[in-house]
């Protein structure tokens, strides 16, 4: 949703999703918009074995954006750790989603998904600003976190809340990662 908006203010936009049909209308976005800096991987990023995982992880990014995604997930923390590992440090961390009370309007933007995807979306009812702060700075142990309500989403006539935020890791990474280099000495 964010790359034509991103590419001309970036040097580089690589768009990671688990779906295959997500990265190939990405793909498709690319080739007619000739857009020479952004790239499409299907990757799962969860799984660190992968050697592409590896990669991008071992060249880490300045911007990292989560958009519409955390509403899919049932364990938010193990993605968001995982996502800090790509971070480089003084880099920023965002999410994009929909904003807490909006489980009804999630399920109908959702309803024209397969039965199987409908089953991985996450049983919360959006995000909300007092979640998302604790989110940043507890788990994440980003600094200077922002969260605020945003323009909502229009989609097919449908407006749907949404909020953002947003954190910068640390020059140092995540207090618990000195505690535990610390403790490793």
């Amino acid at each position: 949703l964010l790359e034509d908006q991103l590419r001309r203010d970036v040097k580089q936009i690589v768009g990671v999703d688990v779906s295959g049909g997500s990265i190939e209308r990405m793909r498709r976005k690319i080739e007619q918009g000739k857009w020479a800096n952004v790239k499409a991987m299907q990757l799962d990023i969860l799984d660190e074995s992968n050697g592409a995982a590896q990669e991008l992880q071992k060249d880490g990014f300045d911007l990292i954006v989560s958009c519409y995604t955390f509403h899919h997930l049932k364990d938010v923390t193990a993605i968001g750790q995982t996502l800090m590992r790509y971070l480089k440090p003084g880099g920023y961390y965002c999410t994009v989603d929909f904003a807490k009370g909006t489980e009804q309007q999630q399920k109908e933007f959702h309803s024209n998904l397969p039965e199987e995807a409908k089953a991985s979306i996450g049983e919360h009812d959006g995000l909300s600003k007092d979640f998302l702060f604790d989110y940043y700075q507890s788990q994440l142990g980003l600094e200077n976190v922002k969260v605020h309500t945003a323009r909502p989403l229009k989609c097919e006539g449908d407006e749907f809340p949404t909020i953002v935020a947003y954190g910068q890791k640390s020059e140092e990474g995540h207090p618990a990662a000195k505690v535990a280099k610390r403790d490793a000495k």
